[in-house]
């Protein structure tokens, strides 16, 4: 398995986690492992899952349409929204990763800079699909 420490070091980075503990897992970094099981246990995994299935729904959606080349031309307010939205729920369900992603893009949509907005947008992509492979780990998705 290839690991990218670069990669881990700017996601801790971004995540405000401290650079010098290397000690963390890629899966720590994308999902929050220790929030999914308190969840699990506080509300059954009959519960977390269907929570949990929700939130893969809302989270395909918007990385398909930031990925869609049509969304370049739609109301950025509109999509800065819908990022909002499933970066709440990504942070309440312990998915990070994809928050912190999600937050960068906000940032981005809300200040005009559309041209980082989409390179952010390909990166979303490509670790979201390394979330739904932890969250499948943890028989969530």
């Amino acid at each position: 398995v290839y690991v990218d420490e670069g990669r881990i070091n700017e996601m801790k980075d971004q995540l405000g986690q401290a650079v010098c503990s290397s000690d963390l897992t890629m899966a720590q970094v994308y999902v929050d492992e220790g929030r999914i099981n308190e969840m699990k246990d506080q509300l059954g995994q009959a519960a977390m899952s269907s929570l949990m299935q929700r939130f893969v729904d809302e989270a395909n959606a918007v990385v398909t349409k930031m990925n869609d080349p049509a969304s370049k031309s739609a109301d950025v307010l509109e999509l800065v929204a819908e990022m909002h939205k499933v970066a709440g729920s990504a942070a309440a369900l312990g998915v990070s990763g994809m928050q912190k992603q999600l937050n960068i893009m906000e940032h981005c949509g809300k200040t005009g800079d559309l041209d980082r907005l989409w390179v952010e947008a390909g990166d979303l992509a490509e670790l979201w699909d390394k979330c739904k492979v932890l969250l499948k780990e943890l028989d969530l998705a």
